[in-house]
């Protein structure tokens, strides 16, 4: 599976697991927006922007990943809600609020368990 085919499928993974958590997904019809999805929860609508890895865990038992646009600058507050990254190495996705990041260790217990395979797009720290 080519880089691009992997990103398109791991949209679309995330569309399905939020349509089997009951919400509305819509996609906007541009390619250069900075978000990739919109998620209606029923009790608020999120911009949502989605990345896949494919790396394996690191010696740490987690992954680290950038998360910067695709000019390799952060993303800013009035364009993301919500990052929702999925790992092959943990078979799942880490969905957590916009925090001016450009990276993240997905898998470290302390701080991202309670972002693994959460659908509930809450403004949790």
């Amino acid at each position: 599976m080519t880089p691009q085919d992997f990103g398109t499928y791991v949209e679309y993974l995330l569309a399905i697991k939020c349509i089997e958590e009951g919400y509305a997904v819509s996609f906007p019809l541009q390619t250069h927006s900075a978000y990739d999805c919109i998620i209606d929860t029923g009790e608020r609508i999120v911009k949502v922007q989605i990345k896949g890895t494919r790396q394996k865990k690191g010696k740490k038992g987690d992954v680290k990943l950038n998360i910067a646009d695709r000019n390799a600058q952060k993303y800013q507050r009035q364009d993301v809600d919500f990052f929702a990254v999925y790992s092959s190495a943990f078979e799942g996705f880490f969905i957590f609020p916009y925090k001016d990041q450009k990276s993240i260790r997905l898998g470290n217990k302390k701080t991202m368990a309670k972002y693994f395979n959460n659908f509930a797009f809450e403004f949790c720290s």
